[in-house]
């Protein structure tokens, strides 16, 4: 029985490690705003020149903006998330020693504490997987540093995307010069879906 409690609390903080799912972004349900459209006409020399490039970049404006929210969410939420299941099993692990030593203070002067003797030896059981449990759930959660890991990797192929297209943009026009500019910002688009963001 007191086993059973112990690998019950067990459970219950390692599911909290557990919990969270992939978010993932569905490229068809992006709405380019008009705030995208102008921002990225000044992201380029020549915009004008170009409408259909302007237009899918504004696109993966919409792609970077809300990766990067994402991201950040999910940092905030890991810092958040590890501190409480820290704070939570510390507290577990002293409110069931507090309680498992005052019911052994109050059953020493008795004479027949057998029923008393079971409840301490439950009461440190349960504290003891509580505790355990949650800090497992704490070191199961993502890493923060791997978070901004993938921040600063969206906002490298972000940048030289950008850079890519403003030298496309200085070159001779030319049949093919839309093409590779489409293509630069069709393989950011790709490569930013593709970064992982946990729930």
């Amino acid at each position: 029985m007191k086993l059973r409690t112990t690998a019950a609390f067990l459970l219950v903080g390692m599911a909290g490690g557990c919990a969270s799912e992939y978010t993932i972004v569905d490229r068809s349900r992006f709405v380019i705003s008009d705030n995208s459209r102008v921002a990225s006409r000044d992201l380029i020399p020549g915009a004008q020149k170009h409408p259909q490039v302007i237009e899918h970049l504004a696109l993966a404006q919409e792609v970077y903006v809300k990766q990067l929210n994402l991201l950040k969410e999910r940092r905030n939420k890991v810092r958040a998330r590890r501190r409480g299941l820290n704070m939570t099993s510390f507290a577990a692990f002293a409110v069931g020693a507090l309680a498992t030593g005052y019911m052994a203070l109050a059953a020493a002067d008795k004479a027949d504490a057998k029923d008393e003797l079971k409840t301490i030896g439950a009461t440190s059981l349960g504290g003891l997987g509580l505790g355990t449990g949650l800090y497992i759930g704490n070191l199961m959660q993502e890493e923060v540093a791997a978070v901004d890991d993938k921040i600063r990797h969206l906002q490298q192929i972000y940048d030289g995307m950008l850079e890519n297209l403003r030298t496309l943009a200085m070159m001779p026009e030319s049949e093919q010069l839309e093409a590779r500019m489409g293509a630069t910002i069709e393989a950011f688009i790709n490569q930013a879906l593709q970064i992982n963001v946990k729930g």
